[in-house]
């Protein structure tokens, strides 16, 4: 993965890049002190187009915030195929959070699929604060709790046909439906494109 080269004042051009308070406040109440601890610790990086966040069998000790983009994450199975998992848009927490807890191996791959901004933090650093703050240790809850509930939705939604996820995508992700491109998001339903095709057409 490259990084691109921090330039300045890392706090100065964080601040500039992105309200990191908005951050924070979407989850916990935070103080400046800790908007500012929070601050210290993100890389502001610039992923290009199909740039790799994560690949699958490296150590996962990072976590990124997106501040405008779309990634997406996934699997590439026996034939050769790449399988889609999952995407993230802005505002979106974005790593292999079971990897990343019990510092495995990456069991998936993560990339940019447009050019995107991202606030970058390692999980010592985060482990650091969580020490040091009632508001971070509930923000790292509330994280877990979030995923926890994406991975049990997949599970309930793992029941159902691809045309009933497609609409399901439609009423609660509409934003995926409009940005994510036509063959990804059949790979994602785990149907051809031209599957897809039918079911838009309501056939």
């Amino acid at each position: 993965m490259r990084i691109n080269t921090i330039i300045g004042n890392k706090l100065k051009e964080i601040f500039l890049m992105y309200d990191i308070s908005k951050i924070l406040n979407r989850y916990v109440e935070s103080s400046e002190l800790e908007i500012e601890a929070f601050a210290k610790i993100l890389k502001p990086i610039v992923f290009e187009k199909n740039e790799h966040f994560l690949l699958e069998g490296q150590n996962v000790t990072s976590v990124c915030y997106v501040t405008d983009g779309l990634f997406e994450m996934y699997k590439i199975n026996e034939e050769g195929n790449e399988i889609s998992i999952d995407f993230f848009f802005n505002d979106s927490f974005v790593t292999d959070y079971v990897s990343y807890l019990t510092l495995s191996k990456c069991q998936s791959n993560v990339r940019a699929i447009q050019k995107s901004s991202v606030l970058v933090f390692e999980k010592e650093d985060m482990d650091k604060l969580f020490e040091s703050s009632i508001q971070f240790q509930k923000l790292g809850r509330v994280l877990a709790e979030q995923e926890f509930i994406v991975f049990a939705n997949r599970l309930r939604e793992g029941s159902l046909t691809p045309k009933e996820r497609y609409y399901k995508l439609v009423q609660d992700k509409p934003h995926w439906i409009q940005n994510i491109p036509h063959y990804k998001l059949a790979s994602f339903l785990n149907i051809s494109p031209e599957w897809l095709s039918k079911i838009r057409k309501g056939k």
